[in-house]
């Protein structure tokens, strides 16, 4: 049961019963890939950074996924929350902002679901 509390909480479903307004993804590389480039970003203000960062620490700091999942180097998830998607990366031990976008040419799915955040 995945019963959501002061913190997101990431609950796994069948694929049919995917709300595409509230969803996650969490992939893993097959073959590590690099990419380098420069990164140029405006900083964010507002409802959009708050979100974001709220997802940053309770997917750090929380138990956010409702199934046993230990993440490894590489490992990324894609977070679409109503208006606003996200991407983190496991990197270093914890999860970082990463831009959103398919940058892993060959990867495998690990899980995907809905989002709760304690609302109806």
């Amino acid at each position: 049961m995945c019963t959501p509390d002061f913190h997101i909480k990431l609950c796994t479903c069948d694929e049919e019963k995917i709300d595409k307004e509230r969803c996650w993804r969490l992939i893993r590389q097959k073959f590590p890939t690099h990419v380098l480039g420069l990164v140029v970003a405006q900083p964010m203000f507002g409802v959009e950074n708050y979100v974001k960062q709220k997802i940053l620490h309770d997917i750090n700091h929380t138990k956010a996924f409702d199934f046993q999942y230990s993440p490894l180097e590489g490992d990324l998830l894609e977070v679409n929350y109503g208006e606003y998607y996200f991407s983190y990366e496991f990197k270093d031990g914890q999860f970082e902002d990463q831009p959103f976008g398919d940058y892993f040419t060959d990867n495998v799915g690990i899980a995907k679901g809905n989002i709760y955040s304690g609302e109806t």
